[in-house]
């Protein structure tokens, strides 16, 4: 009998596809949990693709997908291209690479494991892969059925989601990221003349010390503790503005901290930047007529991917490294004519720093990356640490690590190629102010503070995981009933909402329920009875700081074998049903709250060096270089 499937990567044809549904044999796959949802809510019964996948399905998938985002801008005929003052464009933007890579490499996979095991004689795509559908089935004289999509594979920063709360009211939106970008310039553009932030780098006193990527709020203790050394600060940010509310315009304001927009540098440099990014988009175009080369180079199982992601791909490529020229040589000249001390950094996996990191070295200036989050120390993570928020496996690009305390210098020491002198510990500046406020009492709050899926491989997050995330919310809220009580309050995750529609499950669930983007994290915490957060979340560390009975909700296996899960720092819940017992026990069960919360208090102790103090220690340690 003819058996007929249609493959789906996105949901904006559900009226073409409704009428499919109609048809006898015939399935709909989904090939991800977004496809999977968005088919769900519309009730059009369909099969997961994840589920076709074998173990060994999913390592090949990772493998593919490591190797190919390490080593495609390595490969012997195009290295030339891709290199600009002796730099790597292919490895500035790896963090982004990866994710855009996986998510193609998956689909690849899942699609062939559907076609060789349910052998259809007509197939249906609505994939941004029907081109590689075609290559493939043409060996299984498979009829092929092309519906035409315009969506395409984009790195994870192209869109960027803007959220804040309006009142009571949560806004959440996306914009492309050329839009927030002339937004963002713009809005700093105004602050420059009013408000007098900006600076002429023929001003800059020497030594100064230059400042990335860093959130005004987060850290305003410390810019109150840098502001008073005896040196000049400036900011440098060139993904979030550094003046986004009042809050943050305040604690510039008053550090006395300039703003730096290498934009302002375009004008002076304008000829000499045209000349470079044309020369530049020559050498694009030589690099994109090696077709044959890229054939080879994004094939799996014998089949090149390359004519399906070609346009996107080419797209991404030219945006992405033309930014990158752009801004090495202005920031070429900006060290050229400023004498900088020393450079701290947020974090080295974005494009941005990692320029900064490369470009500084060239001048002697030494950079230190602070760290900014709770480390992982699973060793499922070893493997993809390079792309994603500079885990200790791999080699740091920063000079010096600046850390909390005495336990992540002890888990960095576990790899050779992190040395003693390499590794310093302050302490955390953010966190001052966390050590510095007294814990409430009982409020009547419970904090919901979402994450999502990491992602960080095929093999260790499975279509699985993305339910047990969406159950666990579920039964947080339903257990979070029994108590009239208590007023459930949801934070999510600042990340995007692109591949974790946090918002969107919380309003199907009830739309009363309160969201929380903007809140002063001290103030929401606190006003908390109990904090619930998802596999160990730097969040769960700021509750515990503030003496707040603290639940980890363990949907990825790595999150079981985490340090902080090992030694009690915290409950640890994997398991949906213990949910609700545990929460009960929390909420009313003094003994056990005592004990919880002398257990997060021994973690923390042994985590942190310098509490409420990290700031003063900080500046210190930058008024050395």
């Amino acid at each position: 009998m003819s058996k007929t499937i249609v493959l789906i990567d996105n949901s904006e044809n559900i009226s073409e596809l409704k009428k499919f549904s109609k048809l006898k044999n015939l399935d709909f796959y989904s090939l991800n949990h977004a496809t999977h949802n968005k088919l769900k809510l519309e009730k059009l019964d369909h099969k997961i693709g994840d589920n076709y996948l074998s173990i060994e399905d999913r390592t090949l998938i990772d493998n593919f997908t490591i190797n190919l985002t390490a080593n495609w801008y390595k490969h012997p005929l195009i290295k030339d291209y891709l290199i600009f003052e002796k730099i790597e464009l292919g490895l500035l933007v790896e963090q982004e690479f990866f994710q855009y890579f996986l998510s193609i490499i998956a689909e690849a996979v899942i699609i062939m494991k559907i076609i060789e095991i349910e052998k259809p004689t007509t197939i249906h795509t609505y994939t941004k892969l029907n081109n590689f559908v075609e290559k493939f089935c043409k060996k299984y004289e498979i009829e092929i059925i092309n519906h035409n999509n315009e969506k395409t594979f984009q790195l994870i920063f192209d869109i960027i989601n803007i959220k804040f709360n309006l009142w009571k009211l949560p806004i959440n939106f996306q914009i492309s990221r050329s839009k927030y970008f002339f937004i963002k310039n713009l809005i700093e553009k105004i602050f420059f003349k009013i408000f007098n932030l900006g600076i002429n780098i023929n001003k800059i006193q020497p030594k100064a010390i230059l400042l990335s990527e860093f959130n005004p709020v987060q850290y305003d203790l410390f810019f109150d503790e840098v502001s008073k050394l005896d040196k000049q600060i400036l900011l440098l940010n060139q993904r979030r503005s550094a003046i986004w509310n009042f809050k943050s315009f305040k604690i510039i304001k008053k550090s006395k901290c300039k703003i730096l927009n290498l934009k302002s540098l375009e004008k002076t440099f304008k000829n000499e930047l045209e000349n470079k990014l044309f020369l530049f988009s020559l050498e694009l175009i030589k690099m994109w007529s090696l077709d044959k080369t890229f054939q080879e180079i994004f094939t799996i199982n014998s089949i090149s991917l390359w004519d399906s992601i070609y346009f996107s791909f080419k797209e991404i490529c030219t945006s992405r490294f033309t930014e990158s020229v752009k801004r090495i040589f202005l920031l070429t000249e900006l060290f050229t004519i400023v004498d900088f001390s020393v450079i701290l950094e947020w974090a080295e996996s974005g494009q941005e720093e990692k320029e900064l990191i490369f470009v500084g070295r060239k001048f002697g200036i030494q950079s230190l990356m602070l760290q900014h989050a709770l480390n992982t120390t699973n060793s499922n993570w070893d493997k993809t640490d390079r792309f994603i928020l500079s885990g200790f496996s791999y080699p740091f690009l920063s000079d010096k690590q600046v850390l909390w305390g005495q336990i992540p210098k002890n888990q960095a020491l576990k790899y050779s190629h992190n040395s003693e002198n390499s590794l310093i510990v302050s302490g955390s500046p953010r966190h001052d102010k966390f050590f510095l406020k007294k814990s409430f009492g009982k409020t009547g709050n419970i904090l919901l503070a979402t994450t999502g899926v990491s992602g960080i491989s095929y093999l260790d997050t499975t279509f699985d995981e993305y339910s047990k995330f969406e159950n666990f919310i579920k039964e947080v809220y339903r257990v979070s009933k029994f108590f009239p009580d208590k007023h459930l309050i949801v934070k999510p995750h600042p990340r995007s909402e692109l591949d974790n529609p946090i918002t969107e499950l919380i309003k199907m669930i009830d739309p009363s329920i309160e969201i929380k983007y903007n809140a002063d994290l001290v103030d929401l915490i606190n006003s908390c009875d109990l904090v619930i957060t998802f596999n160990n979340s730097t969040i769960a560390l700021e509750s515990m700081i503030l003496e707040k009975p603290t639940i980890s909700l363990q949907f990825e296996n790595w999150a079981n074998n985490e340090d902080i899960v090992k030694i009690n720092g915290l409950v640890s819940i994997n398991k949906i049903e213990d949910v609700e017992p545990i929460m009960k026990k929390l909420l009313t069960n003094e003994k056990f709250i005592e004990i919880t919360k002398s257990n997060e208090k021994k973690f923390i102790e042994q985590y942190f060096s310098n509490p409420g103090t990290a700031s003063k220690t900080l500046a210190k340690i930058l008024d050395t270089f």
